[in-house]
């Protein structure tokens, strides 16, 4: 068969590719070592082509490994200098490919190119082979669509003219041209096609240029503006590969970076004197010193006692220990011996000579989205932060907030990686002696300025960041046509939106700033949604959440200028609501445009 012949075949299946986009291609039936699917029959993990079908990569040599006998090769040089090549994938392929649920794989768009590693094997006394796919440098996307194909399935290459880039697609075994694709084992190329690539052509990964938005970016606005809404909407370009954490006041540098914390390594069936101890530990009211000490006073008395500096080595060190009794000798605690007698302290060592409580670093949002970053360059990763300002982020950022001053994405300015979070790196793969922010990580945060427990942010941490307000009736489209009740049988009722301005109006009047006023999502979709189901429950809810934040926290020092009230209580001002509705605010049919009130 001709190039064109099998490439025509090709497009029977996918109709979506092109026909004059490519000069070469092969296709490869897929034998049981060639699946890595769940239920695959080999634990091999690349797919080996032989014969003419290697033409379609580039040819790979290494010396030492191929110009000398193959009993002296340097099997360290076959991975020593590995290609990988962009792998362009369809949604509409792998839709087809799904036999058994929905696969991992994320598009934005109708495709997206992924990363695969090619090298060049040799084999004794056989004609040497391209092996495509080491599981460890490729593509966690690439990988999910290898899952994809079954035994007997074909797996088509499809070369771009005159580019080092190809496009992947899977036709399924079940398929009237089953036969005659089985029999197109050549690499088949266009006539008189040559493909010159230079350096020029290998630019950053696809991936790497799709994110729209800036990587550091705050967005801020009045409540209910539908921040994290807007954020969590344009985070579905991430895919699965974000992480979401909230600031609260008591956030900390260990918390969102990573530091050392005990951890428990026993199962179920320990006894409950060790998960008493382990409570004990991670009690966050509690200070290392007040830990120190019940944990002494809770083992001092056991049997051969315990001594002090077991536990002071436990709270303050990451190192593992053995434990002493009283007089200083070394504790042989061990469950099969002495019929369980010898002491028992904090940590007890078991049979497998492992204790039922380690200390290891415990890496935070932070570091994990860094490591995935770090190890995963061809793919975007996004951390999310709601709430950034009512944390103290100086403290919590600490030496990070260095990391934020980024050159095309990655930190100009990078930082010394800590003893403990080189260990963790190095555990994960990553063999640095700094951190800095790749260009695949992303950083973004929604805060609110009219909260009472905020903090305050410095010039320096504000300029390394894109800031975007959020408008106080930005997304009142998304609310139009709710109404809300306001009596508790729910015969009367008005436009949330038009109460909303009118009270937003009335407020700004009085001086109000527009960080204090109410956005459309101010209660939730999902609470408009059900406001005229049950309006008892919704009048409560009401009186909760809108008169409480703005008695509370709006006109907390001049509650006259909204409320028209005779005596200025929160309780009375509820029970006023319930007999008079929205006369409480001082509004009236006219600021609410009439139409918009419904009465049965």
């Amino acid at each position: 068969m001709e190039f064109n012949e099998v490439l025509s075949l090709v497009l029977k299946y996918c109709p979506f590719l092109s026909a004059n986009k490519y000069d070469g291609l092969i296709i490869k039936k897929l034998a049981p070592t060639n699946t890595i699917s769940d239920t695959g029959a080999s634990h091999q993990s690349h797919m080996a082509f032989t014969g003419k079908q290697k033409d379609i990569f580039p040819y790979l040599c290494a010396d030492e490994y191929f110009d000398v006998a193959y009993e002296n090769k340097d099997d360290d040089l076959k991975k020593f200098y590995t290609l990988r090549i962009p792998l362009i994938i369809y949604a509409d392929n792998v839709s087809y490919l799904e036999r058994e649920g929905k696969s991992d794989i994320v598009f934005s768009k109708p495709y997206k190119t992924v990363n695969a590693s090619v090298i060049r094997s040799r084999r004794n006394n056989a004609e040497d082979q391209i092996e495509l796919s080491i599981k460890s440098l490729d593509d966690s996307d690439f990988i999910a669509f290898r899952k994809l194909f079954k035994v007997d399935d074909f797996f088509v290459l499809l070369k771009r003219q005159k580019e080092l880039k190809y496009d992947l697609v899977g036709i399924k075994s079940d398929n009237e041209d089953s036969a005659r694709l089985a029999k197109c084992t050549d690499f088949y190329k266009s006539s008189g096609s040559q493909t010159p690539v230079d350096l020029s052509s290998f630019t950053e990964t696809e991936s790497n240029n799709k994110i729209p938005f800036p990587f550091n970016r705050i967005l801020f606005g009045a409540p209910g503006t539908g921040k994290s809404h807007k954020l969590s909407e344009e985070a579905k370009v991430f895919g699965k590969n974000y992480e979401r954490v909230t600031f609260h006041p008591n956030y900390s540098f260990a918390q969102f970076v990573g530091t050392y914390k005990p951890v428990s390594n026993f199962k179920s069936e320990s006894s409950a004197e060790s998960n008493e101890v382990v409570k004990i530990l991670q009690d966050k009211s509690k200070s290392a010193q007040e830990k120190y000490d019940v944990l002494y006073d809770k083992f001092r008395d056991g049997e051969g006692g315990v001594s002090r500096l077991p536990l002071l080595i436990a709270l303050y060190n990451d190192d593992k220990f053995i434990a002493k009794d009283i007089n200083g000798n070394q504790s042989d605690y061990n469950p099969q011996k002495n019929n369980g007698k010898a002491i028992r302290p904090y940590i007890t060592l078991g049979v497998d000579n492992k204790s039922d409580i380690s200390y290891e670093y415990i890496p935070g949002p932070f570091m994990r989205v860094y490591v995935n970053a770090k190890k995963h360059p061809e793919q975007n990763y996004l951390l999310l932060i709601e709430e950034i300002n009512r944390a103290n982020v100086a403290a919590v950022f600490g030496d990070v907030f260095q990391l934020l001053d980024r050159e095309n994405g990655s930190s100009k300015y990078p930082i010394s990686a800590t003893e403990d979070q080189k260990k963790y790196l190095q555990s994960c793969g990553i063999d640095d002696d700094e951190i800095s922010i790749p260009s695949n990580m992303y950083i973004w945060a929604t805060m609110n300025s009219a909260d009472q427990g905020v903090m305050p942010m410095d010039a320096a941490f504000k300029r390394r960041w894109d800031f975007e307000y959020i408008g106080i009736d930005d997304s009142e489209d998304a609310v139009a046509g709710y109404k809300i009740p306001l009596t508790k049988d729910g015969s009367v009722t008005v436009s949330w939106n038009a109460f909303r301005k009118a009270l937003n109006d009335k407020l700004s009047d009085i001086g109000i700033n527009e960080d204090k006023l109410l956005g459309p999502f101010f209660l939730s979709k999902n609470c408009l949604e059900n406001a005229d189901k049950d309006a008892e429950n919704f009048v409560s809810l009401f009186k909760s959440k809108i008169i409480m934040y703005l008695f509370e926290d709006v006109v907390k020092m001049q509650p006259a200028k909204l409320f028209k009230v005779q005596k200025m209580r929160y309780s009375e001002i509820c029970k006023e609501f319930d007999q008079k509705g929205l006369e409480v605010f001082g509004l009236t049919d006219d600021d609410l445009n009439n139409a918009d009130i419904s009465k049965e």
